[in-house]
């Protein structure tokens, strides 16, 4: 019986060997759209974090089977064409933490709003937008710019404008 495992227990470590060489040899990183969809789903089924915790361990298979997909078909895609096929796209929500205050993420073009409503009713926002690839500015409620952030996915990012403080 051993050794009818053996076979199959080699070939799975000479697939993920496989598998890891990859994206060293292709020299394309990728973004991994579907696993981080994967993930901002269980990361949003719950504000318990044993709930969180053991919806982990139900679909931690899921896991690999969606980094498969994204280094095999979505990243390679993306590195020969510019486009990842599994678009990350940002979905409406709100989280209420434990002061009672009201967080919300509202989708924009290139985007996202995100509005703080404290226990007092006092409304807050910003937005934070995509100016250019590595380029993420943040904006008031007003429009004016506060920050925008250079070198992205880089080694080495930086806040290049600041708004005066008020």
């Amino acid at each position: 019986m051993m050794g009818a495992h053996s076979g199959s227990w080699r070939r799975g470590i000479a697939l993920a060997l496989l598998l890891g060489f990859v994206p060293v040899a292709s020299a394309c990183f990728g973004s991994f759209n579907l696993t981080r969809r994967v993930y901002q789903f269980n990361k949003g089924v719950a504000a318990d974090k044993w709930v969180r915790w053991l919806v982990f361990v139900a679909v931690s298979p899921i896991y690999p089977a969606a980094a498969t997909v994204d280094l095999l078909f979505a990243n390679t895609l993306e590195f020969w064409t510019g486009d990842n096929p599994i678009t990350a796209q940002l979905e409406p929500g709100s989280v209420v933490g434990p002061d009672g205050a009201v967080v919300s993420l509202v989708p924009v073009d290139d985007g996202a709003r995100i509005v703080v409503t404290e226990p007092s009713g006092a409304v807050r926002s910003v937005t934070v937008l995509r100016e250019a690839p590595g380029v993420v500015a943040v904006y008031d409620a007003d429009g004016k710019l506060l920050r925008r952030v250079t070198g992205l996915g880089s080694d080495a990012p930086r806040v290049r404008e600041v708004a005066s403080a008020r």
